[in-house]
């Protein structure tokens, strides 16, 4: 709920993340809950309120808004390196060029 709220970003990409794992924690005992037919407060009290199933739950959670966290650095220095990679590809295209046209192609480009 609070990455819902605090969320305000266009296409809710912090929401989302946190939403899916959490969800992932919560959706086992959702399904033991439905699957046990104890579907009443007192039995989804019962199994909200066990210390693992919490830890679980809030964990999931927390993985999601570390994964929102951490990712955005990771994924600009896979970019990063991407780019220089193509940058030194570029380059070395350019020394065969000039290997294979001379240096009049340099004079050609400067004008």
């Amino acid at each position: 709920m609070a990455a819902f709220i605090f969320d305000r970003s266009p296409g809710r990409m912090m929401a989302r993340c946190v939403f899916g794992l959490n969800f992932s924690g919560v959706a086992p005992y959702l399904l033991e809950l439905w699957q046990h037919g104890a579907q009443s407060v007192g039995g989804a009290t019962q199994h909200v309120f066990q210390p693992l199933a919490l830890s679980i739950m809030y964990g999931a959670a927390g993985l999601g808004w570390l994964m929102y966290l951490a990712m955005p650095p990771i994924i600009a220095n896979i970019l990063n390196l991407s780019a220089q990679r193509r940058i030194s590809e570029l380059r070395k295209n350019q020394r065969n060029l000039i290997k294979t046209w001379g240096d009049s192609l340099i004079k050609e480009v400067d004008r």
